[in-house]
């Protein structure tokens, strides 16, 4: 599976984009697929598996959307750890498995409180409309992310 989106990755990176490096691309490659995996996949745990209903525990009651946020979230988060390892730093598999994905996680937990922490200041304390703080703090999480994920989740030994 990872040989043949690989394949795809290649053939997508054409004359016209290949002033961005090959492993940003395919970098962006593996997180685009993995976006539109959870875009439809939450869809799907929304509407069919939950069927738009919340979710009691007896203690606390879970909306349908934040529930299939959550399924999601999990999934999603192994999915993309995968496809960023095997597509994006292929040959960086200096850490071993396990390590690596604690490194992925803290690199995802750092991201979530950007997130949190940008648009919550940009929208409360700024003014930002939420749409555009939300556009701007992904282009900071993205970036950190990539270098993060670059430089010491999948760093290459030396």
């Amino acid at each position: 599976m990872f040989r043949i989106l690989n394949k795809i990755a290649d053939a997508l990176y054409i004359k016209p984009l290949q002033f961005i490096p090959q492993e940003t691309f395919k970098y962006a490659f593996a997180g685009g697929l993995n976006a539109v995996y959870g875009i439809v996949q939450y869809w799907i745990i929304y509407n069919f598996i939950l069927q738009q209903n919340d979710v009691n525990l007896d203690f606390i009651v879970i909306s349908a959307p934040i529930m299939a946020l959550m399924i999601n979230f999990v999934i999603t988060f192994f999915t993309g750890f995968f496809l960023v390892r095997e597509i994006a730093f292929p040959k960086k598999h200096h850490h071993r498995k396990g390590k690596q994905l604690s490194l992925y996680a803290a690199v995802v937990a750092i991201n979530i409180i950007v997130n949190y922490v940008g648009i919550k200041t940009m929208v409360e304390h700024f003014g930002i409309f939420p749409s555009i703080a939300n556009a701007l703090v992904q282009i900071a999480t993205i970036t950190i992310s990539f270098v993060l994920n670059k430089s010491i989740t999948f760093k290459q030994s030396e």
